[in-house]
């Protein structure tokens, strides 16, 4: 941030001298770049974190499904007959539940990081 404001600093004064812009005009020309790059900074952070909320969020659901997967899959393996087979449909339902509530998270994990 330091040496972009600098860079910005020694363009302004650059830009002062070459085209005869005042000393103060060239002060807020210096000013206005480094709150475009502290916006930008701010701006970026806040992406990233939001990315990684994101992104932690899709692992946790992840690994929650994979694991009530498996554990559907061993109840399967384990019928004895069709009525069980056909008790154990819940683990479809159960998908698409965790599915669209998941979905809905997510978006409002994004909602949120749009507010920010």
């Amino acid at each position: 941030m330091e040496t972009a404001t600098r860079a910005f600093q020694s363009s302004a004064d650059q830009f002062s001298r070459s085209f005869g812009v005042s000393s103060q005009e060239g002060q807020d020309l210096a000013q206005q770049s480094r709150r475009n790059v502290e916006a930008i900074t701010e701006c970026s952070a806040i992406l990233v974190r939001g990315f990684q909320e994101i992104s932690r969020e899709w692992l946790n659901l992840t690994q929650h499904r994979v694991q009530k997967n498996l554990e559907g899959v061993k109840a399967l393996a384990s019928c004895r007959s069709m009525q069980e087979v056909v008790a154990q449909t819940n683990l479809v339902r159960d998908n698409i539940q965790e599915m669209v509530e998941g979905g809905r998270q997510i978006a409002e994990t994004s909602g949120k990081i749009a507010e920010a």
